[in-house]
């Protein structure tokens, strides 16, 4: 009983550190990229930030949804998820963080 215990917990834990980073803009810009610019809501605060993808590993498309981990002391410090598109994980239910109207 202990060990379920912990372990809702911890996916509990995990997931309340993980939003959704929405896809909003592909660029490519001439020193690099491709870069995917992407936003995503913590506390009802919306960020906007862009990762460099590989377009022979990742099909990344404008509107796809993406698992994002952030640093709660700070949520402009993230890292999206691209090998896990939010598709892959919709049989989850629990709560991700999300802004209303977002």
């Amino acid at each position: 009983m202990t060990k379920i215990w912990i372990n809702t917990i911890s996916v509990f834990l995990i997931v309340s550190l993980m939003p959704i980073a929405t896809v909003y803009k592909i660029s490519y810009p001439v020193d690099g990229g491709p870069d995917a610019d992407f936003q995503y809501c913590v506390n009802q605060i919306v960020y906007n930030d862009y990762i460099s993808f590989n377009t022979n590993k990742q099909k990344i498309k404008v509107g796809n949804k993406y698992l994002l981990k952030y640093y709660p002391p700070n949520p402009k410090i993230a890292r999206v998820l691209l090998d896990q598109p939010l598709d892959s994980i919709l049989d989850l239910k629990f709560q991700i963080d999300t802004c209303k109207g977002y």
